[in-house]
């Protein structure tokens, strides 16, 4: 099952998050930002969702660590029209994708789904299959 970290410096923003995600079907951990970094040290998230209530710096700390220690993790961040510069600057540095809260819950929830299905196609690897000649050279060894 996959598993979100939604970080958050609102609690019912935090709330209302929590539902939505909760929505894609993953598993969904909802935390203030006081306790993020240890959060993303202790467990594997797929997908972190950060806000625009957490400072573009934190916000960088929580996005390093991530996919330090997990690469194929994805960062959705949620804007607001008036920090359009952050979102640029958070974008670039920071999140695979971003969403504007006014576009509605449920773009939020399908850019959420989006990730999610991507870091599913990138971790779920099919099992090496060995070339026919490989195989045939790797019988018994010859008695002659």
């Amino acid at each position: 099952m996959a598993k979100i970290l939604s970080i958050c410096g609102d609690d019912r923003l935090r709330y209302t998050r929590q539902i939505l995600l909760c929505r894609t079907g993953a598993e969904v951990v909802s935390s203030r930002a006081d306790s993020g970094l240890e959060l993303i040290r202790q467990q594997r998230f797929d997908l972190l969702v950060m806000g625009y209530s957490i400072p573009v710096d934190m916000a960088t700390q929580f996005s390093g660590m991530l996919r330090h220690r997990w690469p194929d993790s994805k960062v959705l961040y949620v804007s607001f029209p008036l920090h359009s510069e952050r979102s640029r600057i958070v974008t670039d540095r920071i999140a695979d994708r971003i969403v504007d809260w006014t576009e509605g819950p449920d773009v939020f929830q399908g850019t959420a789904q989006e990730l999610l299905l991507l870091v599913e196609q990138q971790t779920s690897r099919q099992p090496m299959q060995l070339p026919i000649a490989f195989s045939a050279s790797r019988s018994a060894p010859n008695s002659d």
